[in-house]
């Protein structure tokens, strides 16, 4: 935070008596990290396409934190995220997949947000916008489909889990589009902060159930 800060030190001597020491530090400015170059904002691409995009190295020009990036939501939109955007923190990728006839003809809002690792305050956002090519689908007018609910009815402490659905599926289809249908994920500590579902390493399903 920019201004006068106080910093107060205490510690105790042999004899246990109490010592305070008051330093006050002064921040006369404070700007957030920033990429090197202008990211890209705008999006374009059809069902079936594919958009990997790593983003350009960021820096504090200060110097005085680790900056970070992480993608942002839209409040505006019923959507908070593109369902077909995923992105890989340890590169600061950024993958688009749409998949469906039921995203394409639609647009898309999110936000790339830079900030100073150890300070919730000092960031700057970057609005981006996703288009996907195409006439839209109305789903509950165009397309005849029906309806499954699922239940994950089991879950150890080894993330070792299974899910259960209300009716018969044809598994075979399942396991070709299982990827498509359900996206994998895990949250860290800072998920309050960054709204961040992260990729995991490795996932695989182990054990095919009959339709």
């Amino acid at each position: 935070m920019v201004g006068v800060q106080p910093l107060v030190i205490r510690d105790c001597d042999a004899q246990n008596r109490l010592l305070e020491l008051t330093l006050y530090v002064e921040v006369l400015s404070n700007t957030y990290p920033d990429f090197v170059t202008e990211p890209e904002t705008t999006f374009t691409l059809a069902v079936g396409d594919v958009i990997n995009y790593q983003l350009p190295n960021v820096i504090d020009p200060e110097g005085n934190d680790e900056p970070f990036v992480y993608v942002g939501i839209m409040d505006a939109q019923e959507e908070k995220y593109p369902p077909f955007l995923m992105f890989e923190n340890s590169t600061n990728t950024i993958t688009l997949k749409p998949v469906g006839e039921a995203v394409q003809g639609r647009t898309y809002y999110f936000t790339i947000v830079v900030m100073e690792k150890n300070s919730v305050s000092v960031k700057y956002s970057f609005y981006c916008t996703v288009r996907v090519t195409g006439e839209i689908i109305d789903q509950n007018v165009t397309i005849d489909y029906d309806v499954y609910d699922y239940e994950i009815n089991y879950l150890d402490d080894s993330s070792r889990g299974s899910l259960l659905f209300n009716r018969p599926i044809d598994m075979e289809w399942m396991k070709k589009n299982f990827y498509f249908m359900f996206n994998i994920y895990w949250r860290d500590t800072n998920y309050r902060v960054t709204k961040q579902n992260l990729d995991l390493l490795d996932f695989q399903v182990d054990v095919w159930g009959e339709d």
